[in-house]
């Protein structure tokens, strides 16, 4: 299923369900990295609690973490939660979040209720 997105103030959220694969993460990065709206992002959610298989392989991390790098070179500052309570995404998540550019703060959480703490969102 594609990933869903929501924009909100100054930040989006991915959902992603069911099984999740490379070319979706790609192409809903895509969406947000050419929005309009990317110069006042603030904050991102990567929701991956209802993943039932995650489908990535390493050279699309890297196409992921490089898509990034471009965006911040528009926006710095940027704070990227992940949210992975499963082994896989949450191994998956840290080996982007090591990648991830220098310019954006990415941490991998296991619940929602962490991430969000995190941004301030509570």
């Amino acid at each position: 299923m594609p990933i869903q997105l929501k924009w909100q103030n100054h930040g989006v959220e991915f959902f992603c369900t069911g099984i999740t694969t490379g070319s979706e993460c790609i192409d809903a990065n895509q969406q947000v990295v050419s929005n309009p709206r990317l110069p006042e992002l603030v904050y991102q959610i990567v929701d991956l609690s209802c993943v039932e298989n995650f489908d990535v392989t390493s050279a699309e991390t890297r196409t992921l973490t490089q898509m990034d790098q471009r965006a911040s070179e528009i926006i710095k500052g940027v704070r990227v939660a992940m949210v992975c309570p499963g082994d896989l995404t949450f191994g998956m998540s840290r080996v982007y979040a090591g990648h991830s550019s220098s310019d954006w703060l990415v941490e991998v959480f296991r619940t929602r209720g962490e991430a969000e703490v995190w941004l301030g969102m509570c």
